[in-house]
């Protein structure tokens, strides 16, 4: 018994400290990553588990290198199952001993239970729960077949001392794996909800008034230290008052909503795009200097110039007036360029609206 309670001290250290690494790095990953940072720490705890097992019998091994390839499989699917099967084999065959192609098919059936047990069971749930990660605890000890490869009269008298205890100590691994690698999952996943909606603006769901000063500082920084140009757009839909009083707030809604799509569709990864408020819009582009923003506006103008919205009560046209910063050289500050922008767009707004203008600077 004392040697149960060893090896169980030993694999619950291990399988926490791989849950919370992970959970450490998915905090600062994004989405995407996730199977691979799975994929390669349960890979290396294998690893750390083959090279230093824990037994309770012979050479019947009691440690979590198959729960921690399962338990990949059965989070990260295909991703994470390839890397983690990959890392424990490529140390199972470093380390060599015996019974080397039972120890491999063993890691390489984890695996594949892992992804098959994921499959199922997101055909008949929305995301893996703790009731699922019971079942395929209690079903990982029919995967393990260590005991087939002992001398024959050593068999009977393992199954009969250590069979249950080890299984038990499989099941509790990974009951408690599961448990923690769900828990880290979804508390990184709430904390990204909670931070995206202090920086999303929910109608158009582009980026929030803050979210765009925040990149706006980091553009300037970016821009102090490497001289990395940018510039910004101001934009703001024509008559907007008159269209929630021609058609209601439904369909201002819906124009906010189709402005935010064809923004967020025109720019490209590095750029930032932001609704500040009302019908008020921005466009931080990066890497680019005042004449190319200038033609970016315009392109961007004729795109919505030429957008329709089908209402119940007809067809909706809206266009747009379009504000571009000066050349950062002639901006003392972030907020000149701001100021810049809003010039600019005063000067649209003035001219006639659905344009776009350039701020030519008092000293143009």
């Amino acid at each position: 018994m004392l040697d149960f309670f060893i090896a169980l001290i030993r694999n619950i250290g291990l399988l926490a400290l791989v849950a919370l690494l992970y959970g450490a790095a998915i905090a600062r990953l994004p989405k995407g990553w996730w199977p691979v940072a799975l994929g390669v720490l349960c890979g290396v705890g294998a690893g750390i588990a083959i090279l230093d097992p824990t037994t309770l019998a012979a050479d019947v091994p009691s440690d979590m290198r198959t729960a921690l390839v399962l338990m990949a499989s059965f989070f990260g699917g295909w991703i994470s199952a390839v890397i983690a099967t990959s890392i424990a084999i490529t140390v199972r065959l470093i380390q060599g001993a015996e019974f080397l192609g039972v120890g491999v098919a063993i890691l390489l059936m984890c695996g594949i239970v892992g992804v098959v047990g994921r499959q199922i069971v997101l055909r008949h749930a929305t995301r893996i729960g703790m009731k699922h990660i019971l079942l395929i605890s209690l079903f990982s000890p029919i995967i393990s077949l260590s005991v087939v490869t002992l001398p024959s009269d050593m068999i009977l008298d393992v199954v009969r001392r250590y069979v249950l205890p080890a299984n038990a100590l499989r099941v509790l691994g990974l009951w408690v794996l599961g448990a923690m690698i769900l828990h880290e999952t979804l508390r990184v996943d709430a904390a990204n909800k909670v931070r995206q909606l202090a920086y999303t603006d929910h109608l158009s769901g582009l980026a929030n008034r803050r979210a765009f000063y925040a990149a706006l500082d980091e553009a300037w920084a970016s821009w102090k230290q490497t001289g990395e140009p940018f510039c910004v757009v101001m934009i703001d839909i024509d008559f907007f008052k008159r269209i929630n009083d021609a058609y209601g707030h439904p369909a201002g809604d819906e124009v906010i909503r189709c402005l935010g799509h064809i923004l967020n569709d025109e720019k490209r990864v590095t750029d930032t795009v932001a609704r500040l408020g009302g019908e008020e819009f921005a466009i931080l582009l990066r890497a680019m200097h005042a004449r190319d923003c200038l033609s970016f506006a315009e392109r961007l103008r004729r795109r919505i110039e030429a957008q329709t919205i089908q209402l119940e009560s007809g067809t909706l046209h809206f266009t747009v007036s379009l504000g571009a910063s000066r050349e950062l050289v002639r901006c003392a500050d972030r907020q000149e360029i701001l100021s810049s922008a809003d010039n600019a767009l005063y000067a649209a707004k003035r001219d006639g609206r659905n344009r776009a203008v350039l701020d030519a600077g008092p000293d143009a």
